[in-house]
């Protein structure tokens, strides 16, 4: 045998120790490296964004828009939903326009987050915007909102940057930040 009879009471004192610290280091690399540091991060925080959009003038379904400035307020609850409050100011191609378009959505839903990517799963959309602007047709306010809607669907992946900002980035286009203060 290995161990002679001198030093097996070492060895019965030192045994659990070594397991524990065998136990706590593996439980800490598990915890660093699992998604429940981000799924923390995520819902400790309430995370902003801006992004700017510009619109090509070739789409006659388009009319008038030029750009859309879009900021974002979300939070993310422990609960796996989440609230967004986005305001969307919509410029116009007329040289003669002073008054941006403002819309302002009200998003809910579902959110998850596995291997490294938000999955995002809206559930309902509320446009909140109290005043209207006739530069603007309602099927083109239509076609905002569902484009809008298609870019809330889609699974991002999250680079945590540090503990106030996350880089997302889009399967099929772009990237985004989310920043907290």
């Amino acid at each position: 045998m290995w161990i002679n009879k001198e030093q097996l009471p070492l060895f019965k004192r030192l045994l659990p120790l070594i397991l524990l610290t065998i136990s706590v280091i593996g439980s800490a690399w598990f915890y660093w490296k699992s998604d429940s540091k981000v799924e923390q991060l995520l819902i400790s925080k309430e995370w902003q964004s801006m992004s700017t959009v510009r619109i090509d003038t070739d789409y006659e379904d388009m009319g008038p828009l030029k750009r859309a400035d879009i900021k974002s307020n979300v939070v993310y609850l422990p609960n796996k939903t989440y609230s967004k409050s986005s305001t969307l100011t919509i410029y116009s191609g007329l040289t003669d326009e002073i008054h941006p378009l403002t819309i302002n959505v009200m998003e809910t839903g579902n959110w998850d987050y596995s291997g490294d990517y938000l999955l995002i799963d809206p559930t309902e959309f509320k446009d909140v915007t109290a005043s209207d602007n006739k530069n603007f047709s309602g099927s083109q306010k239509k076609l905002i909102m569902r484009v809008f809607r298609m870019d809330a669907q889609q699974s991002k992946r999250v680079d945590v940057v540090n503990d106030k900002t996350l880089l997302l980035t889009s399967l099929n286009y772009g990237s985004g930040i989310l920043f907290s203060h």
